[in-house]
């Protein structure tokens, strides 16, 4: 049986700045994978939300498919905070892909988790 292993890498990132721009989350993930060593296979989708109740709520998603997999960002600006999601099938530097993270937005506090997936 073949085996393949993918890991995912969960970023959540308080105190942070420039989450309520679209055209800088959309600048992020068209550089950002290949500042990782990724190739992207999609344009980034980047979707603002305005919670018709909650401004918490209020927020961009953003998306790009990978060579490799995925890259995702959720943004609540409200509380300074944004979760990323790297899942991918390829080797590389997770704490060049955190520094980098941590000076595009400014980031304060990061919590981090890395799996390991696949079968």
């Amino acid at each position: 049986m073949l085996k393949r292993h993918a890991v995912h890498l969960i970023l959540d990132c308080e105190g942070c700045s420039n989450l309520d721009n679209e055209d800088k989350i959309r600048d992020f993930l068209e550089s950002f994978p290949a500042e990782i060593g990724m190739k992207t296979i999609s344009k980034p989708e980047v979707i603002k939300y305005n919670h018709p109740k909650d401004e918490a709520e209020n927020g961009i998603t953003g998306f790009v498919v990978l060579a490799e997999s995925h890259l995702a960002i959720h943004t609540y600006p409200a509380r300074s905070y944004f979760a990323l999601d790297i899942f991918t099938c390829k080797q590389f530097d997770v704490e060049k892909a955190i520094a980098i993270v941590k000076k595009e937005f400014n980031v304060e506090n990061l919590k981090k988790q890395f799996i390991e997936r696949g079968i």
